[in-house]
């Protein structure tokens, strides 16, 4: 197998199935990843491709604040989320839910995207999928795991999660290739290959990949024995802090440098004083990028924080402090 293929632009303007019929099966596709590997990203690239499928996302979210739902544009539905655990226990039931809701509203959709959390293992959630009761007929069409490039090798150490995601997947998409140096993404991908050797390997930046290679991926990789039981939720924690005025850049990241190390993870949408509009900001390991947010307009700023021994800290307190002097009228 060649370990990697890069992936180039490509237009994908004719639909690549048929609409499934009320008694077809539908297509589901898994997509997991660690915390911060841009599962969104790509879950974006596709909806925002000219690919003419009508699809619906269900996203799973470790926290209380949905952040990532309000991020997905361009669902053909809209979008489900599932707060506050991980989609492989806590909220197992919701999940089943949500797709038969789905499944039973939407007749004419051509496939559902699923997106976990950062830290769910994969293979008790495409259990739970495959023996779900449906209104309609489902097909899990494969696990796509995407995988950091910047952050490979810690993710591999911090999470046991990070590992069952490589070797569950049927196809292992390495993103954020420019982010590195040229020679990391074929390393990353001679090792991944070594650890599960049945699903092909491609890299992509900022989530661009082929609408039709996600949908036709197959399923190739035996799932591990193995379940969830919670076990992540003992190891990390989520914190979520907000505040109603606009933030003080300078005091955010003063704020944001004083964070303890175990925090891997942080995501929000803020509001600056001086600037116009909400913002999204992203924290993965040391790597933080704040952008305009289209088309989101809310008077609050709020951010949910992920990682190891952060349940006791008093953060909510500390990010209040960075509110601006005098915040600008939310309009």
């Amino acid at each position: 197998m060649n370990p990697t293929n890069q992936l180039g632009d490509t237009d994908s303007t004719a639909a690549l199935h048929a609409v499934p019929a009320a008694s077809e099966s539908v297509p589901v596709i898994l997509l997991t990843g660690f915390l911060g590997s841009g599962k969104t990203t790509v879950v974006n690239a596709i909806l925002n491709t000219a690919h003419g499928l009508k699809l619906a996302v269900l996203v799973n979210e470790f926290g209380a604040l949905g952040v990532d739902g309000q991020l997905i544009v361009g669902a053909a539905v809209p979008v489900i989320e599932l707060p506050n655990g991980c989609i492989c226990c806590a909220t197992g039931n919701d999940l089943l839910k949500g797709l038969d809701a789905i499944l039973a509203n939407h007749a004419d959709l051509d496939g559902v995207l699923i997106e976990t959390s950062g830290l769910a293992n994969p293979a008790p959630v495409v259990n739970a999928l495959e023996h779900g009761k449906f209104s309609r007929p489902v097909r899990i069409s494969g696990v796509v795991t995407v995988v950091d490039a910047l952050n490979f090798d810690d993710n591999l150490e911090r999470a046991e999660a990070a590992f069952q995601q490589l070797i569950s997947a049927d196809l292992l998409l390495i993103n954020k290739c420019d982010l590195v140096d040229a020679d990391t993404p074929a390393a990353i991908a001679t090792g991944v290959a070594k650890l599960n050797p049945d699903a092909p390997v491609l890299t992509c930046t900022k989530g661009q990949v082929p609408v039709k290679l996600i949908f036709d991926v197959a399923r190739v990789t035996p799932l591990p024995q193995s379940d969830c039981a919670g076990q992540h939720n003992a190891e990390f924690q989520s914190l979520a802090v907000w505040t109603p005025k606009a933030l003080d850049i300078t005091k955010f990241n003063a704020w944001l440098d004083d964070l303890p190390g175990d925090i891997y993870r942080g995501k929000g949408l803020l509001r600056f004083s001086g600037h116009t509009g909400m913002h999204v900001f992203h924290l993965v390991g040391a790597r933080r990028t704040i952008e305009p947010a289209a088309g989101i307009d809310r008077a609050f700023c709020s951010l949910i924080l992920i990682g190891k021994g952060i349940s006791s800290l008093n953060l909510q307190s500390s990010f209040s402090q960075c509110a601006a002097e005098q915040p600008r009228e939310f309009k």
